[in-house]
């Protein structure tokens, strides 16, 4: 998706100002954070937090009314129930506890490592070269370009 992200921005990017282009990556972004106000609750943490009533009707809502969610909800119900006997110390800390001194260089390691790992994939390079190289090839302008782009989702 981030190939075609990047595929389809290149292309209209040729008929439309970057400008524009800019404000047209926020709406994506908007729609997003106004989706998250429609999302329900997960049902395993409704269970986890004991509102099981709450946890059945997503369940339902989920599913659809017709779907009989009761072996679920108790599937989810008896799983709960038993982490929080095994794991009851590790369910009370909360996120920030993740920032202690102890855990800062694993924390830094995957972070990075993530981020250094995501450029391997080298679409970027790709991206980057891909004008010039079909330039080079005899290709001009927007059309190197489109040529590039489609080079890039594959």
């Amino acid at each position: 998706m981030i190939c075609f992200g990047v595929s389809l921005i290149w292309i209209v990017g040729t008929i439309i100002h970057w400008r524009i282009l800019a404000l047209i990556g926020i709406i994506p972004s908007i729609l997003q954070f106004l989706g998250v106000f429609f999302i329900p609750e997960s049902p395993r943490w409704l269970a986890k937090n004991l509102r099981w009533e709450d946890c059945e009707d997503v369940l339902k809502y989920l599913r659809g009314q017709h779907v009989h969610t009761s072996a679920e909800a108790d599937e989810i119900r008896v799983i709960s129930l038993s982490m929080q006997k095994t794991f009851r110390i590790y369910l009370k800390q909360n996120f920030f506890d993740l920032f202690q001194r102890q855990y800062t260089r694993s924390l830094i390691v995957v972070g990075v490592g993530l981020m250094v790992f995501q450029q391997f994939g080298g679409v970027n390079r790709i991206v980057f070269y891909a004008t010039s190289i079909f330039e080079s090839a005899g290709r001009v302008g927007t059309l190197a370009l489109v040529a590039a782009t489609i080079l890039c989702l594959y």
